[in-house]
C-alpha cells in the first residue's frame, strides 16, 4: 500500500485534486494510527503535546475536505470556487483518477476503518476515563481538574490519566479520518467514467 501511495504521488495522482485529498487523508490517518499505537504500547507511555495535537487537529480539515469532495462530486450545491477546483462529472466524465489503483481506493478506507475500530476498542477496554483533566498546580503538585474541583494524585496516576485523555482525542481523530477516507473514495468513484454499452451515445 505504501508503494502504491508513493507511485500515485510521483505520477501526479492523475493531476486530480480529489486524488491528492485522498492521499492526504490516508497519510493523516496513518499518522494518527501510529500515534495511537504509541499510546497503546504496554506501560504508561503518553506522548508530547505537539505529537498528539497534530493528529487531532489535522483530522478536521481532512474531514471537511472529504465531505466537500463528495458533495461536489455528487453535483450538489457548492461555492463557485469549490466547483472550479472539484468540477462535477460531465458526460463523458474525465478519467482523472486513473493513477490511483482501484484496490487502493476501495481497500485503504476499509483498512483504516478496521484499524480505527481496533484502536478504539483497545482504548476503551484499557480502563475508565480519568475523573478530570490532568494538570500540574503552581506549587508543583499533580492533580486532576474536574470543573474546578482538584483531586491530588500521585505521579503514576497522573501519567495514566494523561495517556487515557490522549487516547480519547486521537481515537476521535481516527474516526474523522476514516469517514473522510470513505467520502473521498466515493467521490473518486463518482468521478471515474464507466464503460458504456456498444452503440450508445452520451447524454
Amino acid at each position: 500500500m505504501a508503494r502504491a501511495l508513493i507511485r500515485a504521488t510521483r505520477t501526479g495522482a492523475g493531476r486530480d485534486p480529489v486524488a491528492y485529498v485522498f492521499l492526504g487523508v490516508l497519510v493523516g490517518g496513518a499518522y494518527a494510527a501510529g500515534v495511537m499505537v504509541a499510546l497503546l504500547w504496554p506501560g504508561d507511555t503518553p506522548v508530547s503535546l505537539p505529537v498528539w495535537l497534530l493528529a487531532f487537529i489535522g483530522a478536521f480539515p481532512a474531514f471537511g475536505a472529504g465531505l466537500i469532495s463528495f458533495k461536489v462530486a455528487r453535483g450538489r450545491t457548492a461555492a463557485p470556487g469549490w466547483r472550479r477546483t472539484f468540477p462535477p462529472p460531465r458526460a463523458p466524465a474525465p478519467a482523472r483518477s486513473a493513477a490511483l489503483p482501484r484496490w487502493l481506493v476501495l481497500g485503504a478506507p476499509a483498512v483504516l476503518a478496521a484499524v480505527a475500530v481496533t484502536m478504539l476498542v483497545l482504548a476503551v477496554t484499557a480502563g475508565p476515563p480519568p475523573p478530570g483533566q490532568p494538570i500540574v498546580t503552581d506549587d508543583g503538585r499533580y492533580a486532576l481538574n474536574n470543573h474546578g474541583v482538584l483531586t491530588y494524585v500521585g505521579y503514576d496516576e497522573w501519567v495514566r490519566a494523561l495517556e487515557l485523555g490522549q487516547r480519547l482525542f486521537v481515537g476521535l481523530a481516527l474516526v474523522f479520518y476514516t469517514v473522510a477516507a470513505f467520502a473521498v473514495a466515493a467521490a473518486i468513484g463518482l468521478r471515474t467514467p464507466r464503460p458504456r454499452p456498444q452503440g450508445t451515445q452520451p447524454t
